[in-house]
């Protein structure tokens, strides 16, 4: 196996020094992962070849550049596990290769430079800061990309009323919300840089209250659902893990999906946890969890096993302690 890597990693019997760490990170993986790898997808071997024949250490935007995508992200994957890559934030790497194609999709070139600027020094700068802290969620991804599209309808729909940006008024705001309603939060934040940069006037959009669709569970419901995920024995612990921190601590499920073992501490009485920093900004990659056959997981995954719960001893009921004084001061005899 490591012959078979070493071959696909080398031009005419060699290897550039620039793959060496690419080569060791690779033959951390599993042998047998590793094997199937190489020898049942071709898109991993074309992948390495690719390495091979490229120049300079393989970077995140060298991956980039290769296809097929799928592969790629599963290459790049076990190339930061092994140290071969830093982490870094992938949803954000996507959304920052797909915008320059949408801006394109704007018709005025004025406009669409007013959007460039818009997106590289309020949005991405927003997103990156985020990121900084923790990673993208799927939901700040997709509504960042939502919010994008509206506002180019909106610059598209100037541009078929022959008006540029900078002579937008709020007739026409008003005009253009009238035949879509729900896009004015969508653009409000567009419209407010714009004003502030100076490049149309002051525009307004009125921003609706948002009807709550949600459930709520009420109090006793809620314990009542506490109380079986700590004492029913038939519940996975994983499960019993991730419901009890939902429940008691209001995580959501993209955070605790990125906990390790990492963010827990064990104390004589106790096991606590530790928000601890993204894996995106401490070099933790999250893992998919893979279960044991006692229903934990494995250390390091993406969930972690709590130290049990005693269940509680049973509270005396107010009529046991009379019973039993009776039972003690009965006459003999009786």
């Amino acid at each position: 196996m490591r012959h078979r890597l070493h071959e696909m990693l080398s031009v005419d019997g060699g290897m550039r020094p620039d793959l060496e760490p690419v080569f060791h990170a690779l033959l951390q993986q599993q042998p047998v992962s590793l094997l199937a790898w190489l020898t049942r997808r071709p898109g991993g071997a074309t992948v390495l070849r690719a390495l091979a024949a490229g120049h300079g250490p393989v970077t995140h935007d060298t991956l980039d550049r290769l296809r097929p995508t799928k592969v790629v992200e599963n290459h790049r994957m076990h190339l930061v596990v092994g140290g071969a890559l830093p982490p870094r934030d992938e949803r954000l790497s996507t959304f920052e290769r797909w915008l320059p194609g949408k801006i394109a999709q704007v018709d005025v070139p004025e406009s669409r430079k007013v959007l460039h600027a818009y997106t590289t020094w309020h949005l991405l700068r927003r997103l990156r800061t985020v990121s900084r802290r923790r990673r993208l969620t799927h939901g700040q991804v997709h509504g960042a990309r939502a919010y994008l599209t509206q506002v180019i309808q909106l610059l598209n729909w100037l541009s078929s009323q022959n008006i540029p940006l900078s002579a937008c008024s709020q007739d026409l705001i008003d005009a253009w919300l009238d035949e879509n309603p729900a896009r004015g939060p969508r653009v409000q934040g567009f419209l407010v840089w714009t004003s502030c940069k100076g490049h149309t006037r002051q525009l307004a959009v009125p921003l609706g209250t948002p009807a709550f669709t949600g459930q709520l569970i009420a109090q006793d419901a809620r314990w009542s659902l506490v109380s079986r995920l700590i004492h029913d024995e038939e519940i996975p612990i994983v499960d019993k893990t991730t419901g009890l921190l939902a429940l008691l601590f209001a995580q959501q499920p993209h955070r605790i999906a990125e906990l390790t073992t990492d963010d827990v501490h064990l104390t004589t009485d106790a096991a606590r946890q530790h928000p601890g920093p993204d894996a995106s900004t401490s070099g933790r990659t999250p893992a998919r969890p893979s279960r044991r056959r006692d229903g934990g997981l494995h250390r390091g995954r993406a969930l972690v096993v709590p130290r049990p719960i005693p269940r509680p001893a049973p509270q005396p009921q107010p009529g046991d302690a009379q019973t039993a004084r009776s039972r003690h001061s009965a006459p003999d005899g009786t």
